[in-house]
């Protein structure tokens, strides 16, 4: 923790440069590199590899956690951790011949602290936010990370396009989300068609995915501990076992497709459907406008909605994303067991949904933001890869804030110090939010999470003396309520954490 807070001071008073960009790069900001260029095209096989072009990116992320209360006896005991990592990617691109090119991306992490395990408590780590930094080995001790997780082949036309292989999706539900060291890929054949003017169409068949501190692709669906998906946001009643109890397979493509279209310059309308045969589908429906109101100011409105649908999912893991439902679990009779099946609508049923709006006023540098997001009080939404249900809107830093009967609000200020003279590259953010959790669910620990208040900050800056380098400071302070206790009622849910993270573009 001290190492990262003596890297603040650093990071806010130096002097900024520009934002990190080369000739055929750009580091977005959500930390995922967009390419300016499209491949070079090729007269020979010879030159489709001859006249390829070699990508290289450096990362080094620090993250440190510190608990309000660590839980240091008993069951789900907590430390506060810290973790270093160091590493990168190699990309090579090939060049375009007759259509078709490739991509292969070797992505690594290596950490550099002490592991962040204790004798007492056998097979856990207890790193948090920076878990990603590293891959956790059944023992809980961490490993380097060492994968292939781009190889893909395309053809490209005109108004086309077709991939197949390990590749990054992102859209809602689907993303990369390259925000640690490792990004997300999918094992998938994906097309895309731009025939329809101001409009794109997309499907694709996604076979497995490897989330990002695994090195081995998996199941889009099954929940297993470091090998399956382990995800925050997976289901933890959908383990193999209890989707073979159920006669379902643990290891379900996913079937996906999108439409975007701009009728107007101003106006984005999105719809998206995921869907995992015998377990549920989601459709997520987006629009949004930008309206000019003088004197330079900007109103952006947002509205989402999202509906889930049970095929088979509710039966095995229950309505509950914590598995307190699943078929491995057995209820009684008893006036207790009643009233935790009570706590949901029906607890055999994934049927869900849910509603968010933002609006964001901009002018110059400033950009003030409101938004709010209700859960519907059925089903958690389940959501294991790396696509928030509710990004964009409320969710703040590490924050899984679409159980069942959740209402979110969340309020924003960002500063782009580039739209200004004082500097050209340099944005701050603050954020403020508030998540009410269903007393129901908490009271019966049908869910995981209490109620909370949560404060973000990032700081993103680029420096003269360290060109095509830029750093990114984030903060969180989670002020939560205790859950609920017979007999120890200290709370274990607040804490405080820091990230930094360098990147270098080559």
């Amino acid at each position: 923790m001290r190492a990262l807070l003596l890297a603040v001071p650093a990071l806010l008073f130096s002097t900024p440069a520009a934002a990190l960009q080369t000739p055929d790069r750009v580091l977005k900001a959500n930390m995922q590199v967009e390419y300016l260029r499209e491949p070079a095209r090729a007269d020979s096989w010879s030159e489709w590899f001859a006249r390829g072009t070699l990508h290289g990116r450096v990362r080094l992320h620090g993250f440190a956690w510190d608990w309000e209360t660590a839980k240091t006896a008993g069951t789900g005991q907590t430390r506060d951790n810290a973790m270093l990592g160091a590493g990168g990617s190699v990309v090579f691109r090939t060049a375009r011949w007759h259509g078709w090119s490739a991509t292969v991306g070797g992505y690594s992490t290596v950490p550099l602290l002490q592991e962040n395990t204790a004798a007492q408590v056998p097979q856990t780590n207890f790193g948090r936010a920076g878990k990603d930094t590293y891959r956790t080995r059944l023992d809980g001790s961490e490993a380097a990370i060492h994968v292939l997780a781009e190889a893909f082949a395309e053809y490209r036309s005109a108004d086309w396009t077709l991939r197949a292989g390990r590749q990054p999706i992102d859209t809602a539900l689907l993303a990369s989300n390259d925000t640690k060291m490792v990004p997300q890929t999918f094992e998938a054949v994906r097309a895309e068609l731009r025939a329809v003017p101001r409009t794109t169409l997309t499907a694709a068949f996604v076979r497995r995915q490897k989330l990002r501190d695994h090195t081995t692709y998996h199941s889009v669906l099954a929940y297993e501990k470091s090998t399956g998906n382990d995800d925050s946001g997976a289901h933890r009643g959908l383990t193999p076992r209890n989707l073979a109890r159920g006669g379902k397979d643990d290891e379900p493509a996913i079937l996906h497709w999108t439409a975007e279209t701009r009728p107007t310059k101003p106006v984005r309308l999105a719809l998206e459907y995921v869907g995992v045969p015998g377990a549920f589908a989601l459709v997520v429906g987006d629009a949004a406008a930008e309206f000019k109101l003088g004197a330079g100011w900007t109103l952006t409105p947002g509205v989402r909605w999202l509906r889930q649908f049970d095929r088979g999912a509710g039966a095995i893991g229950g309505a509950a994303i914590s598995g307190a439902f699943a078929l491995d679990r057995t209820f009684t009779a008893s006036a207790a067991d009643r009233r935790k099946l009570d706590s949901y609508r029906d607890p055999q049923s994934v049927d869900g949904g849910l509603g968010a709006a933002r609006v964001a006023l901009a002018r110059g540098p400033w950009v003030f933001s409101a938004a709010v997001s209700n859960i519907a009080d059925e089903a958690d939404i389940v959501a294991p890869w790396r696509g928030f249900p509710t990004g964009g809107f409320t969710r703040l830093m590490g924050q899984v804030d679409w159980l069942a009967g959740t209402r979110n609000r969340v309020a924003r200020v960002d500063y782009d110090f580039g739209k200004t003279r004082l500097t050209s590259a340099l944005k701050a953010m603050g954020a403020g939010g508030w998540s009410d959790c269903d007393d129901r669910k908490v009271d019966e620990g049908t869910v995981t999470l209490t109620d909370r208040r949560v404060l973000a900050f990032d700081v993103v800056a680029s420096f003269h003396r360290l060109p095509q380098t830029e750093f990114k400071l984030r903060a969180a302070v989670v002020r939560a309520d205790a859950k609920p206790a017979a007999t120890d009622r200290r709370n274990y849910e607040s804490y405080r954490e820091v990230r930094l993270e360098m990147n270098h573009l080559f």
